[in-house]
């Protein structure tokens, strides 16, 4: 490689590629229009795939290659590799994870000398049947950073832009024999600069090989739009086709004489195969290219077509033949078109004239297994998740994902924000205004664009993310306005009013490039101020709508206050959703070592440094495409029928189809009434046929259950699929929506006491540390020093082994502060660092009082303690009081405070040990999953159930996690259906029982580093602080912190003998 023609040429910007074909849509050739409409490259008798086994060969640098090696006959130990594939997942070098910060020493253009990985992959082939005499290309689809194609030891061209295909003429160095195609692949160039995009550095072919084969004559590209009419039933489809040769056409002819004519017609057919057209549409093409520079265009109108939405994606198959000049078919080709229009107007983004909402996410390309190659099955395993959950859009952050992605989306109907592959974030305000970074800057958008057009999902073109906003991003933009009007512009810079990545501009300015305003983590006081802005305002944007491009930093257990942006969203006109950053986390499947645990790795986990931690995992599912639980949040939020209260009392409630295109009978409703937990009513909801955008009022059949006093009544509604939908089967819930029934009961609970004073009553009694509570069973034994419970036995065996006792901390989230940044446990900025600086980690309790008196048959036992913090003057004031009955019922209650001045806290509460053995969990309150005071939304009210092992949800990096919201009553109980019960005595509680103590979480940082105890830790909290998304975003907002001030929580121990658990009168 020393000796190739431009030295160190990966670390020339302007050098961008040498001998690289043009960049095209996705076509392939086909022999007949039956293969074409089909649409299957496999099937193709002019398309091979060189997917599967390379040879394969590892260098530290460039330079370290031999030029011998890319010679035909040279021999060797050769490795096998896998092609698609980053040789960093397949035992060579490692994968590297940054956010920001480049990899290496942070000087544009160069890049590492002696530490540039590269490898050299090498594959034979010859050419099918029938390719002799035919043009062979070959396209690689993807390739990290920087490739060199030789074949047959003839240099072919050179290609960087990692995340677009790569095309190269091999015609006129073929063999009719075997071939041998190789491929250098430079980790590192200066391609690296622009796609420094918070995401694993790899390495190698991570994307499919083939080659294609045509004619002399051959079609070059396609541009095919479907364009609906504003009233939505007139369509026009325009296709524009270049054609191109490799030899001159018509030379058999003199220069005088007129050139021949080329033509291409087109067909168009319905989802069911049938053609639109009786006469098929065509253009001549002269062989002068003087005269249509070997373009046509058709433009054909096209009847009341079925309109492309995410809702209705309504695909037809348009097959391009091309013809020479006697009528013979030397060319098949197709793609899949859409009729839609896409604009911007009176601060909306409109889709068919409809200002639908966008429920998005930011997606990689991302595998746990195989890194930057993801298989089509993984992908359509998302895709369903999308549907399943709501969503309708992703951004493509921050490249152009797969094509196969795009075919998917144009398919199961997902709406695209397609990105270019550009992200200078450690250069943010350099690149986009050097010179000599423009042509890649330029060229990356038009590529994306080329490839991409043809797709009716993409609505939208992303000029690139963090990476300022500069004269390269507007020239960009211009060539893209004058290619390609059907769709809207995205440029994130171009709300930035400096140069740095700070202060954001609602106003007018930026349209050049930006049809939005599609800020980063806005607060959500920032979108209802955008939103209440008047046309009296200085600079005043009337045209364009407030779209979040990254929005709810989904980083670990987190998305709090996702129902208060969009509730905001769905009170304000100009308010048109986002998307949540992001998709899918990015973590690496490994094994430890040590422990031979299973773990997901992130930065740092490979030696890769500098990293950025786990900073990549920030999905809203897990790498396995596991679903986290904040996606029943969001698929809560963003169902698409809208169920409100009418008059509960005599069975009213109203309808709402919030979708845009679709009309609700693909739906069918049903209602349920439950009494804690026990369903006495239900019933189907009459068929509903609602126009989009409309509602209505139904009245169910709803009759005073038989209840008794404090039970509540909950009706639920729920929609599901009436059929087999292409995402999901019947009977798949896509909107559900419950109501507290104004309905009471008379009859009194079973009495708590009564359940507990069956083997006799009798006074509590007490024998040093030990009380006896009567007749019940139950003893426990005190500390009358420090006023606490020490242990609580149920017929002689232990129940609780220690507690309660005052807790306020949790296992940190990431959103708390990220454990693996040494300065997010001191910065003040972090919730993290508060509580640390505050020594909320060290308390210190200082036994005030305790007092003991006996009352009635029952002993009283009381207790102040204050804890000191293990810095600064802080303290907390709490008073417990312990009812011992002789029922068998302790009754308990704290009180806590602590004074303004003082950071809010984590929770607050109390934490006991339940011993082994007493794995099932009953409890009735929020649930099945985790739920959290600004997360609970999609949480309903009801009877829950399962083991404790099952409450832990395995965080990335383990945190706070398990969480119940607003519980009235839990249990854990035996094998033999012997336990303890917490009943709620005033105010709901929040509860979590785990097999580790908050302590456990907080010292771990993989899945592996957390113990699994034998006994449960109860951690039961008046409260407990919100999510929030500050790991890159904004903080819980004030109404789901805990402040200074007092606070109280009450509830009753009842043990459990046999009887299932339930609410108990006390």
């Amino acid at each position: 490689m020393d000796n190739f023609l431009f030295p160190r040429f990966w670390e020339l910007p302007e050098l961008t590629e040498l001998n690289r074909l043009p960049m095209r849509a996705t076509l392939s050739p086909y022999k007949t229009v039956a293969q074409a409409q089909a649409g299957n490259p496999g099937k193709s008798p002019w398309v091979q795939s060189l997917d599967g086994q390379w040879e394969f060969r590892y260098f530290n640098s460039p330079s370290e290659v031999p030029s011998a090696d890319l010679a035909p006959d040279v021999g060797g130990n050769w490795s096998a590799i896998t092609v698609p594939g980053n040789w960093t997942m397949q035992g060579w070098d490692k994968p590297h994870y940054t956010n920001v910060i480049m990899p290496f020493e942070n000087t544009p253009p160069q890049v590492p000398a002696n530490a540039n990985p590269t490898g050299l992959y090498r594959t034979r082939f010859s050419l099918p049947e029938g390719w002799s005499g035919r043009r062979t290309v070959i396209e690689l689809g993807g390739a990290e950073s920087c490739i060199c194609v030789y074949l047959n030891g003839v240099f072919i061209g050179m290609s960087k832009d990692c995340r677009l295909p790569a095309a190269f003429d091999l015609t006129p160095h073929l063999k009719e024999a075997e071939n041998l195609l190789a491929v250098v692949c430079i980790r590192y160039s200066d391609g690296s600069y622009v796609e420094d995009q918070d995401q694993w550095w790899m390495a190698g072919l991570y994307r499919s090989v083939r080659l294609y084969s045509t004619a002399s004559v051959y079609i070059e590209d396609i541009f095919a739009r479907g364009e609906a009419g504003a009233d939505g039933k007139a369509a026009t489809l325009r296709v524009n086709t270049s054609i191109n040769f490799t030899t001159e056409p018509d030379a058999d002819l003199r220069p005088a004489e007129p050139r021949r004519s080329h033509t291409v017609e087109v067909q168009l057919c319905d989802a069911a195969g049938i053609p639109v057209f009786k006469t098929l549409p065509s253009v001549s093409i002269s062989d002068s290219y003087r005269k249509q520079y070997y373009q046509g265009e058709i433009v054909v109108p096209v009847k009341r077509p079925s309109l492309w939405s995410d809702e209705c994606p309504n695909l037809y198959t348009l097959v391009v033949t091309l013809r020479t000049p006697d009528g013979k078919a030397v060319e098949h080709t197709s793609c899949r078109v859409g009729f839609r229009r896409v604009e911007v107007k009176d601060r909306e983004l409109l889709l068919n004239g409809q200002p639908v909402y966008i429920k998005g996410v930011n997606r990689h390309d991302h595998d746990p297994d195989q890194g930057k190659t993801v298989p089509r099955e993984k992908m359509l395993e998302e895709i369903r998740l999308l549907k399943q959950f709501n969503f309708n859009a992703v951004r493509t952050s921050h490249y152009p994902n797969d094509p196969m992605w795009l075919d998917l989306c144009d398919e199961y109907g997902i709406l695209i924000v397609d990105e270019a592959n550009i992200e200078s974030h450690a250069n943010y305000s350099s690149l986009c205004r050097d010179p000599r970074w423009r042509k890649p800057f330029l060229e990356r958008v038009q590529r994306m664009v080329l490839r991409d057009k043809n797709h009716p999902s993409v609505i939208a073109w992303s000029l690139g993310n963090e990476s300022g906003y500069g004269v390269n991003h507007d020239l960009a933009a211009d060539w893209v306005r004058s290619y390609d009007n059907s769709r809207v512009l995205h440029n994130e810079g171009a709300v930035k009013m400096a140069w740095k990545q700070s202060h954001n501009c609602y106003d007018q300015g930026g349209e050049r490039s930006n049809d939005m305003h599609n800020p980063m983590y806005p607060a959500i006081d920032q979108l209802v101020a955008f939103a209440q802005q008047t046309p009296k305002m200085p600079g005043y944007d009337n045209r364009r709508p407030f779209i979040m491009c990254e929005y709810s930093h989904a980083m670990g257990n987190s998305c709090g206050c996702l129902k208060d942006y969009w509730d905001a969203i769905y009170a304000h006109p100009g308010l048109q959703g986002g998307f949540i950053w992001d998709w899918i986390e990015q973590g690496i499947r490994k094994t430890d070592a040590r422990t031979g645990r299973e773990f997901m790795a992130y930065g740092g986990d490979y030696g890769d440094e500098p990293n950025d931690v786990n900073f990549c995992c920030n999905g809203m599912i897990m790498p396995d495409r596991t679903i986290k639980p904040q996606m029943h949040e969001f698929k809560k939020i963003a169902q698409p029928v809208w169920i409100t209260a009418g008059d509960l009392a005599t069975g009213k409630i109203n309808i709402f189809n919030a979708n845009f295109f679709r009309p609700m009978d693909w739906l069918e409703g049903a209602w349920t009434v439950e009494v804690d937990g026990r369903r006495v009513q239900q019933g189907n909801l009459p068929a509903m046929k609602l126009a989009p955008q409309s509602g209505t009022t139904v009245k169910l059949p709803l009759q005073q259950p038989v209840m008794r006093a404090g039970e509540e009544a909950y009706l639920r509604i729920s929609f599901k699929t009436r059929g087999k939908e292409p995402w999901g089967g019947k009977g798949h819930e896509v909107a559900h929506e419950q109501f507290l029934l104004p309905f009471a009961g008379e009859e009194a609970l079973p009495s708590a006491a009564a359940v507990a004073k069956s083997r006799g009553a009798a006074a509590v009694d007490q024998d040093g540390a030990l009380l006896r509570l009567g007749g019940s069973g139950v003893d426990a034994m005190i500390d009358e020093q420090t006023g606490a419970i020490c242990t609580v036995r149920l017929n002689g065996q232990a129940v609780l082994t220690a507690g309660p006792t005052f807790n306020l901390w949790r296992g940190p989230l990431d959103n708390d502060g990220v454990k693996g940044k040494a300065d997010q446990w001191k910065a003040k900025w972090k919730p993290l660092g508060r509580w640390m600086l505050a020594g909320y980690d060290a308390l210190t309790p200082n036994v005030e009082n305790v007092e003991r008196k006996v009352v009635g048959k029952d002993i009283v036992l009381t207790s102040r303690v204050s804890y000191a913090c293990g810095k600064g003057d802080g303290r907390f004031e709490v008073e417990n009081g312990y009812r011992f009955t002789a029922a068998g019922l302790i009754l308990c209650d704290h009180s806590f405070q602590f004074a303004d001045g003082m950071p809010d806290v984590p929770r607050l509460g109390v934490m006991l040990t339940v011993a082994e053995g007493y794995e099932q969990l009953d409890w009735f309150g929020r649930g099945p999953f985790e739920s959290y005071a600004d997360r609970k939304y999609a949480a309903d009210f009801g009877r829950y159930g399962g083991t404790v092992a099952d409450q832990y949800f395995p965080y990335i990096v383990p945190q706070e996690n398990g969480n119940k919201e607003d519980v009235t009553w839990f249990s854990l109980r035996n094998a033999a259906k012997q336990g303890i019960q917490f009943q709620s005595r005033g105010s709901l509680f929040n509860v979590s029982a785990q097999h580790f103590t908050p302590a456990d979480l907080t010292g771990a940082y993989h899945t592996y580093d957390v113990p699994q105890r034998p006994e449960t830790t109860v951690l039961l909290d008046a409260r407990q602080r919100g999510l929030g998304t500050a790991s890159c975003g904004p903080d819980t907002l004030e109404k789901y912190r805990i402040l200074p001030g007092s606070y109280r929580l009450r509830y009753a121990m009842i043990p459990l003998t046999g009887r299932a658990p339930k609410r108990f009168s006390l």
